[in-house]
């Protein structure tokens, strides 16, 4: 019926893209930067740089710290953000 996933696993390197992303509607919420990066591992700075690959974990800490911050915050709030070239 359907073709089988790319992967089994969310363990990849992935581009700082979708970080930044859900970094700025943090910001846009009220959100300190170094609030939503607190325990990820990474600074502002990396996001600026489009080489930098984040884990899942990375990014899902990211996830966590803006929701926790800013609970109102929806995922579509968030994924209307997303483009293709993200």
């Amino acid at each position: 019926m359907f073709d089988p996933p790319a992967t089994r696993s969310w363990e990849f390197p992935r581009q700082v893209a979708g970080v930044a992303l859900l970094v700025a509607a943090g910001r846009d919420a009220g959100v300190a930067e170094d609030v939503l990066l607190r325990g990820s591992g990474l600074a502002g700075r990396d996001l600026a740089d489009h080489q930098t690959e984040v884990t899942a974990q990375q990014e899902l800490r990211v996830v966590r710290n803006l929701l926790t911050a800013a609970p109102s915050t929806t995922g579509v709030s968030v994924g209307v953000r997303y483009h293709a070239s993200t």
